[in-house]
């Protein structure tokens, strides 16, 4: 494991996917949750700081659009149908905007999904 990480911290030298996943086969369990444990914790890091970009250009007031799920009369949702909502921002929250469509409907919508509308 030492190998592998001393070889990504060299800037002069780049590794592959490729050779990073043929390597996991060396390692054994505990180097290889200790991997993943790193791992986890950078995707959770680049998200966050995607949303927080994404958040500081958002305001109230503005139009966006989304793709919100479809439900059948009884309010029950239907597996893989979406329809594109436009609506305005009314309320914005830490992970969540709140958008009111034209009907008066308000959408609990995460930032990530949120584009502006034109």
């Amino acid at each position: 494991m030492k190998i592998i990480l001393d070889r990504i911290k060299e800037k002069s030298m780049s590794i592959s996917v490729d050779d990073i996943i043929v390597s996991l086969k060396n390692f054994n369990e505990e180097e290889l949750l200790k991997i993943n444990k790193i791992v986890c914790m950078t995707i959770r890091s680049k998200r966050s700081e995607r949303n927080t970009i994404a958040k500081s250009k958002l305001n109230l007031g503005d139009s966006v659009f989304f793709e919100g799920r479809i439900r059948d009369r009884r309010g029950k949702l239907i597996r893989g149908r979406t329809k594109t909502v436009t609506g305005s921002i009314i309320k914005i929250k830490r992970k969540y905007v709140h958008v009111k469509d034209p009907t008066g409907s308000i959408w609990n919508v995460p930032i990530s999904q949120i584009s502006p509308a034109e």
